[in-house]
C-alpha cells in the first residue's frame, strides 16, 4: 500500500509539474504573439523638428496576410488623423515601369502638395515550415519635401507568425505611429475614440 501511495504521488506531481509547464509555454506563446512584434532600427537628421501637416504615404506592399495590407493603411490614416496629420496614399506597383510610377506619384502628389513624403517598402520576408511567412522587413524613408533630404530612414521587422490570431497590419500601424512619436516626428496624438 505504502509504495503504492507514493508511486501514485510521484505521478501526481509529475502530472502537475507537466501541466504547469504546459501552461508556462503556452503563455509565453501567447504573450510572444502580443509583445513587441515590431522592432525598428532608425535614422533621424539631427535637428529635425518638424511635425508633418501633410504627409503624402506611398507604399510597396505585396504580401497581404488575412487583407493586412487594407488594414495597414486604414490603421495608420485614423492614427495620423488622430495626430492633426492630413495624409494621401499611393499603393506602388512593384512591377510596373519605374519611370511611370515616378509620373503617377509625382502627379497625385502635386494636387496634395504634401509637406512630407513617407515611403514603405517591402525589402524582404522570412519563412517557416510551421508558419509560412513568418517575417517581412520595410525600409521606410521620410523625406522633408521643401529640402528634398531624407530626414528619417528606417528598417522594420514586423513578425506575422501570430497574423492568423492577430492583425499584423494593424500592429505594424501602431508600433509605426508610436515609433515616430518617441523620435518627434509626430506630435502628441489624440487618444483613440472609441
Amino acid at each position: 500500500g505504502t509504495r503504492r501511495g507514493l508511486r501514485e504521488g510521484a505521478i501526481m506531481n509529475i502530472g502537475v509539474k507537466l501541466i504547469a509547464t504546459l501552461f508556462a509555454m503556452g503563455c509565453a506563446l501567447v504573450m510572444q504573439g502580443c509583445a513587441s512584434d515590431v522592432t525598428f532600427e532608425t535614422n533621424k537628421a539631427p535637428g529635425y523638428t518638424v511635425h508633418p501637416g501633410r504627409l503624402f504615404i506611398i507604399t510597396t506592399m505585396t504580401i497581404d496576410l488575412n487583407g493586412s495590407i487594407a488594414s495597414f493603411r486604414s490603421n495608420f490614416k485614423k492614427m495620423l488623423d488622430q495626430c492633426g496629420v492630413d495624409s494621401m496614399w499611393f499603393a506602388a506597383d512593384p512591377h510596373a515601369d519605374p519611370e511611370d510610377q515616378k509620373i503617377a506619384v509625382q502627379d497625385e502628389a502635386r494636387g496634395f502638395q504634401p509637406d512630407e513624403a513617407l515611403s514603405v517598402r517591402e525589402t524582404s520576408y522570412v519563412t517557416s515550415t510551421r508558419y509560412g511567412i513568418e517575417r517581412i522587413n520595410y525600409a521606410l524613408e521620410l523625406v522633408d519635401l521643401g529640402s528634398r533630404k531624407p530626414v528619417w530612414k528606417a528598417n522594420a521587422r514586423v513578425l506575422t507568425s501570430m497574423s492568423r490570431i492577430f492583425d499584423y497590419g494593424d500592429i505594424f500601424a501602431k508600433h509605426l505611429k508610436e515609433q515616430l512619436q518617441r523620435e518627434g516626428i509626430l506630435a502628441d496624438c489624440a487618444p483613440a475614440k472609441s
